[in-house]
């Protein structure tokens, strides 16, 4: 069984460093996961929040994070408990995906067992291996329910992923790396940038174009609870939505195209988030003077 421990004062998830063999984090799909299914251990998937809505949008503009500090009385830090939230569903995912139920037992809830169990049974191996999340692949997180948590002890995990994301990066990295000696020693030029690319992708066995094409965003819930700030966290929902079935085209083509961004200008992917959506806001101030006058002016 995986434990976890309580680590205070910031009520931060953390993993046992020696990880049983079955739960070790097996590398993510690369390619084609357009059919990756949309499910909850509740059974209903109306449910999963699959958008930042506008007062977390305010959040970005404005401070360039997607939640507001938690009140001490919480003693929870924001920013210290994603990564290791994040780290316990990428634990609980790949376990449900190989079947290995007894892992979680202690640290997931046994009606979310359960309700994994019962949405699971039907698909095939294939699609289970598509509900693995790998939290180097995540772009995003943010807790979703930020105001309605029970003092902090209740709280809705929301993370925006693509598959292979990782080895993306991780080929962009060594592509970066190369160009920067090439450039000290004056030999870069756009022949030579061309070959690196091809020497770096034939090297690792990953096309990172192909990754990023074939794969489709994916918006995992994760529920974790907690009956006082000095208790041990239980996760109690897991869900996951592909952005294909929540999301019209053209949103999708928006997210998409931020990642694109993040990847091509190697900048924080909420910064580039934070840009596009301050340049909407510019847009639609711009939009509403325009079509209805300025306050004053009627």
């Amino acid at each position: 069984m995986v434990l976890f421990r309580l680590m205070r004062p910031q009520s931060l998830l953390q993993c046992v460093p020696r990880l049983p063999p079955s739960l070790a984090f097996s590398s993510s799909p690369c390619v084609a996961n357009p059919a990756a299914p949309t499910f909850n251990s509740t059974g209903d998937t109306s449910t999963l929040v699959t958008k930042l809505g506008l007062s977390k949008i305010g959040h970005v503009i404005i401070r360039g994070k997607v939640n507001i500090p938690f009140p001490k009385s919480y003693n929870l830090n924001i920013e210290e408990f994603l990564p290791g939230a994040t780290q316990a569903a990428g634990l609980v995912t790949q376990a449900a995906s190989q079947g290995k139920w007894e892992d979680l037992e202690g640290l997931v809830d046994p009606a979310c067992i359960e309700g994994l169990k019962n949405q699971l049974e039907s698909y095939s191996q294939p699609l289970r291996d598509l509900i693995a999340l790998d939290p180097e692949d995540v772009f995003l997180s943010f807790i979703a329910n930020d105001v309605d948590n029970q003092e902090g002890n209740n709280l809705q995990v929301v993370t925006f992923s693509l598959p292979g994301f990782s080895k993306v990066r991780q080929v962009q990295g060594v592509v970066r790396k190369r160009m920067e000696e090439l450039k000290e020693m004056k030999e870069l030029n756009n022949e030579r940038l061309k070959e690196i690319i091809a020497e770096v992708r034939e090297e690792n066995s990953i096309d990172p174009q192909a990754i990023f094409n074939d794969n489709e965003i994916l918006i995992g819930n994760y529920r974790l609870e907690r009956q006082n700030p000095d208790s041990q966290w239980t996760i109690t929902e897991v869900g996951q939505s592909n952005m294909r079935d929540c999301m019209q085209a053209y949103f999708r083509f928006r997210w998409r195209g931020r990642l694109g961004i993040h990847l091509k200008l190697d900048k924080p992917f909420l910064s580039v988030l934070r840009v596009d959506y301050f340049t909407d806001w510019i847009a639609l101030m711009i939009f509403s003077t325009f079509f209805f006058g300025a306050p004053g002016m009627r």
